[in-house]
């Protein structure tokens, strides 16, 4: 029996407290819940699910390169 995996991030943006859970399913497709909650209401949720390692690897740079631009902006300087 082949189970899947599951990852949980709990965040802080201004938006409201947001988890995010990460599952990989068995057949190796990855779903992605984001889900905000203000008090104890869950005000929205979102779910993505990827077949394609492309669209995974050009997230994570997106990020990545979003996260060099903000440390830029606060006046760090960001060595890679």
């Amino acid at each position: 029996m082949t189970y899947s995996t599951n990852y949980v991030l709990r965040l802080s943006p201004k938006e409201g407290e947001t988890t995010v859970n990460v599952t990989v399913k068995p057949e190796g497709e990855i779903e992605i819940i984001v889900a905000i909650t203000r008090g104890n209401k869950q005000i929205a949720t979102t779910t993505f699910t990827f077949k394609s390692d492309m669209d995974i690897k050009a997230l994570i740079e997106i990020l990545k390169w979003a996260r060099v631009k903000s440390l830029e902006k606060q006046g760090y300087k960001v060595v890679l």
